[in-house]
């Protein structure tokens, strides 16, 4: 009678209590295993014109204490060597714009909108201009792929995921924006610079530029740390904190490369790079 009654209705309230906590779990668990793959839905969702806001606003934080490289010979060469691997890219979404900054450390980075920088340093280390598109191919493949919007999108959470998602993407605009500054410290997946290393390769072969200069840098860098001494990150390896140059990924691409590159021939670039650097190094002592 009422026992067996009191008795059913606890049950019945049990279960429906575990069957929702059973699926918030579920959920939970279900968006941090595939953070990445709603954060690129929410990523894909956001219009352009706020990408680009957003990384103006982490470069205004980065290139104020910098010093911007504003030689029109300089620039204008920049632009002739970085001219077919754009080509390449042909991306109808982005228009991507090149500053040099003035800074010893071997350095590069690119933004959400396509502004990329490359520092000093970067420049008139690499061996090749091969090495400098290289390493260009590889951060504007993080562009085009959006891992910094999806890092971005994963760091203010789940608010962020379940509005861009179900709701009004331009309600997390203020949030992205006033979180931007964080994105050059933010390192990216390994999975995201396999991705961008494989999509940066791709570039290269579709310009026909050598992919070999790619790897060649990766050398350089490793070079580098095994003569550095301690685990300074903050002079000619400060590329390395945020893009970790392993092994694998050396590996990897020399896979690639005899797979898919053959050895050429290759793009002549019609910029004698010696010179350029020796431009370079002329206007930074003016």
């Amino acid at each position: 009678g009422t026992r067996s009654r009191v008795r059913r209705t606890r049950w019945l309230s049990r279960t429906v209590t575990f069957t929702f906590l059973g699926l918030f779990v579920a959920l939970g668990l279900g968006l941090w295993w595939g953070k990445d793959s709603i954060a690129h839905a929410v990523a894909k969702r956001i219009p352009v014109e706020m990408e680009e806001k957003i990384g103006e606003a982490a470069f205004g934080s980065h290139a104020a204490a910098n010093q911007l490289v504003k030689d029109e010979a300089v620039l204008e060469d920049f632009e002739k060597l970085s001219a077919p691997l754009i080509e390449a890219i042909g991306s109808t979404r982005y228009t991507f714009k090149f500053h040099i900054i003035e800074d010893p450390t071997l350095n590069a980075f690119a933004l959400p909108g396509g502004t990329m920088a490359i520092h000093t340093g970067l420049l008139l280390k690499a061996g090749s201009a091969e090495e400098v598109l290289g390493v260009m191919a590889h951060e504007l493949a993080h562009v085009v792929e959006q891992h910094s919007m999806r890092n971005l999108v994963e760091m203010v959470g789940l608010y962020a995921i379940l509005s861009g998602l179900f709701g009004d993407v331009s309600g997390i605009a203020a949030v992205l924006v006033n979180n931007a500054p964080y994105l050059l410290s933010m390192k990216f997946s390994r999975d995201h610079e396999r991705e961008a290393d494989a999509v940066g390769f791709g570039y290269l072969m579709k310009a026909n530029i050598d992919p070999r200069g790619m790897v060649n840098f990766f050398e350089t860098i490793q070079k580098e740390q095994a003569e550095a001494e301690g685990p300074d990150m903050n002079g000619a390896l400060s590329i390395l904190s945020t893009h970790p140059a392993t092994q694998e990924r050396i590996d990897t691409l020399n896979a690639l490369i005899k797979e898919k590159a053959g050895s050429g021939p290759y793009r002549k670039l019609g910029l004698d790079f010696e010179t350029f650097q020796g431009n370079l190094r002329d206007a930074l002592n003016k």
